[in-house]
C-alpha cells in the first residue's frame, strides 16, 4: 500500500507550516510500518508551494496508517489556504487482482 499525502499552500504560509510540521514530528514519529518519502516540493505560479509525501507499508496496517495520516493533516488546520489530500494508491498487481485480470 502506498498512502500519497499532498499539502498546497502559499509562500507566506511556509513559516506556519513548517512550524507546525516540525512540532508535530518531534511528538510523533513515522510509525515504524511506514516507509516515508518526502516531503518533496515544487513550486506553482497560481497555487503556490506543493508538497508531496508518499507513505508505504503493509496493506493490513492501512485503516491505522491512515488514523496517523488524519492526525499529521489535522496539524496544519486554521492555516490561511493551506489544502491536503491523502489517498491510498494501489500497485499495478493489486489493481489487476481487484479487476480479476491476469498478468
Amino acid at each position: 500500500m502506498v498512502i500519497v499525502v499532498t499539502n498546497n499552500y502559499r509562500p507566506e504560509q511556509a513559516e506556519e507550516v513548517a512550524k507546525r510540521f516540525f512540532q508535530f514530528r518531534k511528538n510523533n514519529p513515522t510509525p515504524g510500518y511506514l516507509k516515508e518519502i518526502g516531503p518533496l516540493f515544487i513550486t506553482d505560479h497560481d497555487k503556490g508551494l506543493e508538497a508531496m509525501t508518499l507513505f508505504e507499508g503493509p496493506n493490513e496496517k492501512l485503516a491505522e496508517a491512515l488514523l496517523w495520516i488524519g492526525k499529521v493533516c489535522d496539524t496544519y488546520r486554521g492555516i490561511p489556504g493551506h489544502t491536503i489530500d491523502f489517498r491510498p494508491w494501489m500497485t499495478m498487481e493489486e489493481a489487476l487482482k481487484i479487476t480479476g485480470i491476469q498478468p
